[in-house]
């Protein structure tokens, strides 16, 4: 079968087939590796807060745990 290039550039054939099945399979174990891994604490707990503060107006410093690196 051969593939001819459009203007749509639209992916035909096996070679679309595989685009297809790799797409399915990044999708599920990013589903699984959501599901199933530890929560990142640092985004909860210190980043996010910190962001919060910033948006506020306040210094994204005085949140517990936030610090500047030496």
């Amino acid at each position: 079968m051969t593939v001819e290039a459009t203007e749509g550039r639209t992916i035909r054939g096996p070679r679309g087939v595989i685009v297809g099945v790799l797409l399915a399979l990044a999708l599920a174990v990013f589903g699984v590796m959501v599901r199933y891994l530890p929560q990142a604490v640092d985004w909860h707990y210190v980043f996010l807060p910190a962001a919060k503060a910033m948006l506020s107006g306040n210094s994204p410093y005085t949140v517990t745990g936030y610090f500047n690196a030496p």
